[in-house]
This record gives structure tokens, sequence and C-alpha cells, in this order.
């Protein structure tokens, strides 16, 4: 074990002793506070940003905070005038301490002691078929969570399913009745409904007929991109062909030294939110990101690739459901890729076995959410 995680975990533990005791501090039920990224990265995106950007525009009997360690967060959400305040100030403590609701979809170790300063609610960002947290046993679990598991395991937590609450009592080692089933998730459902100030840390690209390629999380400091050794120039012939563009963004705690950019080709700041860009998108390509069931609403094709299938199973997650149960289209090789990306160009499709399993109704879950948020609040 390495003594600076030791040491690191030890502070942690610290930290949230520290942070509990703030929960004397008297709580304001309207302060609903979101905490967002940390120095190290951006966090306004996905399910916490979506939420937010809810309450923002439709609830103004609450007063939603971002608070975020991020300089270059803060500076942004400033220019559009939203609610914010930087982490590391006199404002920033304050707000924090004094709210009711502690919101996030992110657990960044370096942060998570503030997020038991009041009731903590993780939003979770993907519902999909890799084992996560705890139930991820190929994962090596690192000293921090061994030292303090608590900080992965919120006081209530969304789920998009009946299913997805069972997987989540297991993964998060959580009961069933702290966790809300809202029949989707904010980011899901951003997808087809768009957000007022949704453009705000958006990930950009000039040009139509894209087509977005998001792999999902491999160990820290694999080079996904130069694993696969994909053929930029006869990539991007065969892109031509179809007048397409793809667009790749890595997961966000991932990098990659492969340069892969053409006129064709396009790699993304791997920190920004792809939720407004994969509305305008025409083809998802991804793995085993829950972003592929998220998109099964566009109804828009989709293509599951995966070049390093025995590798990932060797050495990365188990899944909670075969791949192939879906019906999306499925390629191995980059040959295979090519003819799906022509054969799937315009095509759409009702993805009808992913609704029981991932999705349970059409509404908007940010007012399911609000309105069990609001409930816990009364008993809290």
């Amino acid at each position: 074990m390495s003594l600076k995680y030791i040491g690191l975990g030890i502070l942690l533990k610290i930290g949230v002793s520290l942070a509990k005791l703030f929960r004397i501090v008297p709580k304001k039920n309207t302060k609903w506070a979101f905490v967002g990224g940390s120095w190290r990265r951006m966090g306004f995106r996905d399910n916490a940003k979506y939420f937010f950007l809810y309450l923002i525009n439709n609830k103004k009997e609450v007063s939603p905070i971002w608070i975020t360690a991020n300089k270059k967060e803060y500076n942004l959400l400033k220019k559009f005038n939203l609610p914010t305040h930087y982490l590391f100030s006199l404002k920033g403590i304050y707000n924090l301490i004094t709210a009711k609701l502690i919101i996030h979809d992110y657990v960044f170790p370096e942060i998570s002691p503030l997020y038991k300063v009041g009731i903590d609610v993780n939003l979770w960002h993907g519902a999909g078929i890799k084992k996560i947290e705890w139930d991820a046993k190929k994962v090596k679990q690192g000293v921090i969570r061994k030292i303090t598991p608590e900080i992965y395991t919120p006081n209530y937590l969304l789920a998009p399913s009946k299913r997805f609450q069972e997987i989540y009592t297991s993964a998060f080692r959580l009961q069933k009745k702290r966790i809300f089933i809202c029949g989707n998730t904010p980011k899901a459902y951003a997808l087809t409904h768009p957000y007022k100030h949704d453009e705000i840390n958006a990930c950009n690209t000039d040009g139509e007929n894209l087509i977005v390629y998001l792999p999902t999380f491999r160990k820290e400091g694999l080079d996904y991109l130069n694993e696969i050794k994909m053929n930029k120039e006869w990539i991007s012939k065969e892109l031509e062909r179809i007048n397409g563009k793809l667009v790749i963004k890595l997961h966000p705690i991932q990098k990659s030294k492969f340069k892969l950019n053409t006129d064709r080709i396009i790699t993304l700041n791997s920190d920004c939110d792809l939720y407004p860009l994969l509305r305008k998108a025409k083809m998802l390509i991804s793995d085993f990101s829950s972003v592929i069931f998220e998109f099964t609403q566009t109804k828009k094709p989709i293509i599951v690739y995966t070049p390093d299938i025995k590798k990932y199973f060797d050495n990365e997650r188990e899944l909670y459901f075969g791949i192939n149960r879906f019906g999306f289209a499925n390629a191995k090789g980059i040959n295979e890729l090519i003819r799906l990306i022509k054969e799937n160009w315009n095509k759409t499709k009702e993805y009808l076995t992913v609704i029981p399993i991932f999705y349970e109704n059409k509404g908007d879950p940010c007012e399911c959410l609000y309105y069990n948020l609001k409930k816990l609040i009364i008993t809290n």
C-alpha cells in the first residue's frame, strides 16, 4: 500500500468526522447545495447539472446553489449569472454548511467529506450494464475506499427503475428505501427535452452528420486509443464517402497521447458535457457505457464497438446484463464498424428491450426527484 494513499485515506477519515460535526449547524430547508468539481476536474455536467438547471428554471421556492472547488467552473457559471460560490471562500463554506441537502453525482475523493455536512444525495452518473462500485469485484479497491468506505455510500440515491434499485442496493450498500425510483435520469431526459442554459460547459463541434464515439472507462493510466490503434487516414476516407464526421470523447478521467485529429475526426476535451452534442449526433458508438441506454431515447442508431472485449472481461469488469440481449449492432473490429456505420446511417429504431430494465416512464424525472426530496426534508 502506498504511504501517500494511506495518509490521504486517514485525512479523509478525519475530514468525514469533522464534516459530520457541522450537521449541528442550523440548516435552511430551501437551500440545496450542489457540489461540483474538484481542483483536478470540472464537474458541471451529468445528472447534477440538469437537476440544478431544472430547479433554477422551474422551482422558485427552493434555492439551489452550485459550489465548486474548480475556479474555472466557478467563473463559467458566474458568467451566466447562475447562483454559484467558490468552495474556498467564506460564502462557499457558509452556504455549504447551512444547506439542507448536499447533491452530487460523482465521488471526487479529495472533496468527498463535504458531502457529509448535510443530507448526502447522490444522483449517480450512469445506469449501464457494467458492474459498479462494490459490485465491481475485478476492480482493485483502493486504500482510500478501504479506509473511508462511507464516502462511497450516500444517504440517498437516484435510480431510473426498480431493477436498478435492486442493483444499487448491492453496489452502494444501501437500503432500498433510500433509493428513489424516477423512471429516467435527468441527463437522459435532456436528450429529447433541452433545458435552458444547458449549453454551459457543453462539448461543441461544427458540422452535420456527427458520429459520436464514447468508449467507457478503462483502468486509470491505460491509453485506450493507443491500445486499439485506429487507422485515422483510412477511417477519414470512409467517413468522407458518407460526409460524416467522427467525434471522440474519452471518459473524464482518461487521457490519450494518440493523435487522431483529421478534417473528419475530432477528439474533445474530456471535461465537457456531451449531452447537448448527443442531441445533434446522427449516430452513437460506444461499448459498455451507460450512455448507450440513454441514447436509445433518441431512436437513433447505436453501434456497440468492442475491439478489446476479451481483455476487458479478463482485466476490467463483469457485466450485469449480456450486451447482446438488447439488439444493438455489434462490431469487434474496425472493418465491421465501418460497414455497420454505412448500413445503419439513416435508420431509426425502437429499443423495446431496453425500456423495462432501464427506463420506466417518459415523464420528467426531475419533477419526480424534486417531490421525493421535498418529502425527505419533511421527515428529516
